[in-house]
Order: structure tokens, then sequence, then C-alpha cells
């Protein structure tokens, strides 16, 4: 399953109001099959915000191996 960028705003938005650390699993960001689904990664999204949003931690996973083999 893929976020919408309306999805990840909302995470985003709540994690700012409750002072939460992001932890992103994007590990299968390549995986996407269907034709009008589009991966859109957590960082962009996050720097396409204002203040304070854009100031928020965010740490993003991401693995090769997994990538295109798994």
């Amino acid at each position: 399953q893929v976020l919408s960028q309306e999805n990840i705003e909302n995470v985003i938005r709540f994690a700012n109001k409750h002072r939460l650390f992001i932890l992103a699993d994007e590990v299968y960001q390549e995986n996407v099959y269907l034709p009008d689904s589009k991966f859109v990664s957590f960082k962009k999204v996050l720097m396409s915000l204002r203040a304070p949003y854009n100031q928020l931690e965010l740490a993003s996973f991401h693995s090769a191996s997994k990538g295109w083999y798994g």
C-alpha cells in the first residue's frame, strides 16, 4: 500500500502535535506495481510544508536489497 501525500501530511501534523519523532519505513519504495500509485517520500512532503512542520525530526529507512529483489 502506498500512502498518499495527504495521508503523509496528516501523519506529520499528528507527530508535530504530539511531539513525536517519525520513523518512515520506505524500504519497499521501488516496489509499486499499480499504475495509478506513486511513491512519495516523507522527507519530500516534510520539506514542502511550512514551519513548524518542516522542522520535525525524521528518519527514513531504505534498503538496496529490498528495492529490486525483496
